[in-house]
């Protein structure tokens, strides 16, 4: 690259690991032998300057793979796949190039530049890349590519712009390690992973794959790091996501590939206290979208604050099971967004959509997929790296350790909140939490009632829990300890 002194110049104490000046001149000494001194060559790059180009892709990791863009079914009308910086350094973006392989074929030329920009820690950075006409619009892009993913399987991998990836990746040509800075091989047949397992391959247009506990999970086995859940594109002007705060975020080096999100099976063991989401509670169940006679086409589930500071919904998910049903891990979910919800205030998430009967929603402020029972079912608001899988029926009740709220509506649910769960609900009738959303004692069956459904989104003005008769948690947990026992009925 031709520079000349009109080029603009470069602060090098921006950049990660530039090494100390010292470094470099060790070699020299050669030049002593003048008593003027010729200082002598400089010498190497120094000892400071040879790890750069380890140091500035440090932490960076592909923390999920959506390849149904545009597809039949889809969420989103592009592919997309969505970076992030697990370390504690800011990373070099312009030093990486992101590539793709079919399941079974080699790296090759195509592959994309990424631009010459620094991701700090924590930070997301969404590339979107081949597309359809089915979906919604991505978030805004922070860089735009061609190339088309494999629904069914693949290999997506980054690697050093000075060497990237050719004629490798195949069963019987497997790429270096070395030259790899992380690489997802997804589905069956990948011929290339990381670890002991590929990533599990979405079974369905509505899904992508997802590093766990947002990103930060990383000890280099692609099955074990990975889980299939409602897609979540990640912008870089999302607000940073902190892995110090976040449970067992493991390390690279980490001969434990197992990250521990098994939930306590003791219901009433942690408190919500202190947490950044200290006040959200489920406002409103819809699931009568669209159904004959339906008052709103679309089904919904309405949050509120009710607490006295600000909440961030990052880290957050929505779960629904069927009235008897289990909660799944990889279906039935939608992953909250990076949102700040401010005391009194709303957040509307439209679900799927009924028949065509009834009025429009207000602008909702997440879309899902999900479909809901219009009469009866389970609404769980749970961390995002402790997804509720395989519980929630009877005799399987789920752990509320990771619960933030907890709705068994209708009179049949097999699990709920304290003494039984609110009454049947239908196309023209939401289970609501009294007092617009401030009352809270942990007891499905008296916090909720069945009015007319009456959606609300983040424009909708405040509501002062402090002039209501909002009631008091139980004490025993975020959840309420006590609706994992009477879930018994």
């Amino acid at each position: 690259t031709p520079r000349n002194t009109a080029t603009t110049a470069v602060d090098c104490s921006a950049l990660p690991d530039a090494g100390p000046d010292g470094s470099a001149g060790a070699s020299g000494a050669g030049g002593a032998g003048g008593s003027s001194g010729s200082a002598g060559s400089s010498g190497s790059a120094g000892t400071g300057g040879a790890d750069a180009g380890t140091v500035v892709t440090d932490g960076l990791v592909i923390a999920e793979v959506y390849p149904a863009g545009g597809n039949t079914g889809a969420v989103y009308t592009h592919d997309y796949v969505v970076l992030f910086n697990r370390g504690s350094e800011p990373v070099t973006l312009g030093a990486v190039v992101l590539q793709y392989a079919s399941a079974t074929g080699t790296f090759t030329a195509a592959l994309l530049a990424l631009p010459d920009q620094l991701l700090q820690p924590g930070r997301y950075f969404l590339v979107q890349l081949d597309g359809g006409s089915a979906g919604v619009a991505l978030p805004a892009a922070d860089a735009t590519g061609t190339i088309g993913l494999g629904a069914s399987g693949g290999k997506v991998a980054l690697a050093l712009a000075s060497a990237p990836l050719s004629g490798c990746g195949s069963s019987t040509s497997p790429c270096a390690a070395q030259d790899i800075i992380d690489l997802v091989g997804y589905g069956t047949s990948a011929s290339q992973y990381e670890g002991a397992g590929r990533a599990t391959a979405p079974s369905s247009a509505a899904n992508s794959m997802h590093r766990k506990n947002g990103g930060c999970i990383d000890t280099n086995d692609n099955a074990s790091d990975f889980e299939v859940a409602a897609p979540n594109p990640r912008n870089a002007t999302m607000a940073a996501y902190d892995c110090s705060t976040v449970p067992d975020a493991g390390t690279d080096a980490a001969a434990d590939a197992t990250p521990d999100v098994t939930p306590d099976v003791t219901p009433d063991v942690v408190s919500d206290a202190g947490l950044a989401h200290d006040g959200v509670v489920i406002a409103e169940v819809y699931g009568g979208g669209g159904n004959s006679g339906a008052t709103y086409t679309h089904d919904f589930v309405l949050l509120f604050n009710r607490g006295t500071e600000p909440a961030d919904l990052l880290g957050l998910a929505v779960q629904y099971a069927s009235v008897t049903g289990s909660f799944s891990a990889t279906s039935s979910t939608v992953l909250l967004p990076d949102f700040t919800l401010d005391p009194g205030k709303y957040f509307l998430v439209q679900l799927a959509v009924g028949s065509g009967d009834g009025e429009p929603l207000p602008t909702p402020d997440l879309v899902g997929t999900i479909a809901m029972s219009a009469s009866n079912g389970k609404v769980a608001l749970v961390r995002s790296w402790a997804l509720l899988s395989g519980c929630g029926a009877a005799g399987a009740l789920c752990s509320m350790t990771d619960v933030i709220d907890f709705v068994g509506y209708g009179t049949n649910a097999t699990q709920f909140e304290g003494t039984g769960p609110t009454p049947n609900t239908s196309a023209t009738k939401s289970a609501q939490r009294n007092g617009g959303g401030c009352i809270d004692t942990d007891d499905n069956a008296a916090d909720f009632s069945t009015p007319l459904p009456l959606p609300r989104n983040s424009q909708t003005p405040a509501v002062d829990c402090t002039a209501v008769d909002a009631g008091v948690d139980s004490g025993t947990g975020g959840t309420g300890g006590t609706g994992g026992t009477g879930g018994t009925g």
